[in-house]
């Protein structure tokens, strides 16, 4: 098979794909696909940049260094070499983009635009007790 039929199928082979950089929006769609209620995929962030992790590991708290890109790394990402090396992830990865666009699509976008906004409120709620 060749990359395109192998993307195909697996965007067949799988009901939903989420894409991180949409978390809230993957977590909103999930919910109303599943008709779950908001409470059972609402998520805080455990580990942001810059801030501390939870101290499982010896009870210690540690700092959560800010993700960054040295010079060498952002050279070597331009490269034709590595963008070919990462072309079929790319394309995955705009086929989910634009899957969950579609999936919002059917399911009403002023629907999820509401649930959404609902989410996002009752996320900064969340976060403001923890």
């Amino acid at each position: 098979q060749n990359p395109v039929q192998i993307m195909n199928q697996i965007m067949k082979d799988y009901d939903f794909i989420g894409v991180t950089e949409r978390m809230d929006e993957v977590a909103v769609v999930l919910s109303m696909i599943l008709n779950l209620p908001m409470a059972d995929v609402l998520y805080l962030s455990a580990k942001a940049n810059g801030g501390f992790d939870a101290g499982g590991f010896q009870n210690i708290c540690r700092y959560i260094i800010p993700s960054f890109k040295s010079p060498p790394m952002k050279k070597l990402f331009a490269t034709p070499q590595f963008q070919r090396l990462i072309e079929w992830d790319y394309q995955l990865h705009q086929a989910a983009n634009r899957s969950l666009d579609l999936t919002i699509s059917k399911l009403g976008r002023a629907e999820f635009e509401d649930k959404l906004a609902k989410y996002k409120h009752a996320q900064s709620v969340a976060k403001e007790m923890c």
